[in-house]
């Protein structure tokens, strides 16, 4: 029996690290055939020259692989890297701190950074200004006891602290990378319009030795 339960053990454990390495493949993949959609549309814009007439079914064509790769920023890629997140980096809401993710390892290792593969598993404090305040009052004019007038309530003795969770970090990784895509879809919107387009120098007037402006006949 102990046998056998450690086998299927085993069997939980290759599984889990199967997947979570599908997980992370999936992502990277869905990162490389946006970059080589986005590519493709940066060769096709170079190729053809503005003003080219478009058939129906180049139009039909056109709309079809910009869905496709509008589907590929705005959903297969943030899908991807919340599955991964989920699954193998286990950024949930119950692991509290920053999580370090594949970058925790060399960090700590080499220089010290991070604990159990978070930054600030305690929460971040940040000094309270009523601390300060406080301080000042007792020094100056007697009042208080230095350490807040409600030491056991608003501002405390130790300052704010900010506790961050794993799911916190996720959604704002998932969100950045929605604004990555919609920086580069309008960027991306504004180069195609000005193909070919040249600035227009302004026309030079002539003018005489004097620098007054030249005039024909009399």
């Amino acid at each position: 029996m102990v046998i056998r339960s450690q086998v299927a053990c085993e069997q939980i454990h290759e599984v889990d690290r199967f997947g979570a390495r599908q997980a992370v493949t999936a992502f990277l993949t869905s990162i490389v055939v946006t970059v080589l959609l986005f590519g493709a549309v940066i060769y096709m814009a170079r190729k053809r020259p503005p003003g080219t007439r478009l058939t129906w079914g180049e139009a039909f064509i056109a709309g079809a692989f910009i869905f496709l790769l509008f589907l590929m920023i705005y959903g297969v890629v943030p899908d991807r890297f919340l599955r991964w997140a989920d699954g193998e980096l286990k950024w949930r809401t119950d692991k509290i701190g920053i999580p370090m993710g594949p970058l925790y390892g060399p960090l700590h290792n080499w220089l010290g950074i991070g604990s159990h593969g978070v930054i600030a598993p305690n929460g971040i404090k940040f000094a309270s200004p009523f601390n300060w305040a406080s301080q000042r009052l007792h020094d100056w004019f007697g009042l208080g006891s230095g350490s807040g007038f409600a030491h056991n309530g608003v501002g405390g003795s130790g300052g704010a602290k900010v506790v961050v969770s794993a799911s916190t970090v996720r959604d704002i990784v998932a969100t950045l990378i929605y604004g990555v895509g919609l920086l580069a879809q309008i960027l991306a919107w504004r180069w195609w319009q000005g193909r070919g387009k040249k600035a227009e120098r302004p026309a030079l007037e002539p003018v005489s030795a004097y620098g007054r402006p030249l005039t024909r006949g009399s």
